[in-house]
């Protein structure tokens, strides 16, 4: 479980969570609002979450980065805004992108349907066109979930093992 959120962004108010829920057209799961209005993103500390299925990956993944709202969203990639606009249309609808693991790869949280709450891993390197599941991998059943799975890399990984190149 997360031990401490650094490099956090500014502080929020009710109205930019609120806010953020009318760009999106739907509620923020509670567990993760509530995430946003106490430390709005940051680096969590440790960062490594185990990963379902990620055969192309490994067993686990790295979170650099949770993605806050800033204040200039045009030009912050760690800005949830900047990251809804960025894979529009690239992942499967009613994702939102939440984080990143330094790697390209999206951790995503589902806002509709039977997985509203839970996180997926978006894998950059498997993208289709049109958008699937097909390179979705799953993390956590809620956001909550997903901070108690933060630990220290396993003994066994000692880095993100090495990708071909397509």
């Amino acid at each position: 479980m997360y031990r401490q959120v650094n490099r956090t962004g500014p502080a929020l108010s009710h109205e930019d969570t609120a806010a953020l829920e009318r760009l999106l057209g739907c509620m923020l799961p509670s567990d993760y609002a509530a995430f946003l209005l106490r430390y709005n993103g940051g680096l969590p500390t440790p960062q490594t979450v185990p990963v379902q299925n990620w055969l192309a990956g490994g067993t686990h993944a790295d979170v650099y980065s949770l993605h806050r709202l800033g204040r200039d969203p045009a030009n912050d990639t760690y800005d949830l805004r900047w990251a809804l606009g960025c894979y529009l249309g690239r992942m499967p609808q009613g994702l939102l992108p939440i984080g990143d693991n330094g790697s390209g790869d999206q951790f995503c949280m589902w806002l509709v349907g039977e997985e509203r709450g839970a996180v997926v891993l978006w894998d950059h390197e498997a993208e289709h066109c049109p958008a699937t599941h097909a390179n979705l991998y799953r993390v956590a059943p809620t956001f909550t979930a997903f901070l108690e799975l933060l630990t220290d890399p396993p003994d066994h990984w000692d880095s993100p093992p090495a990708r071909l190149i397509r």
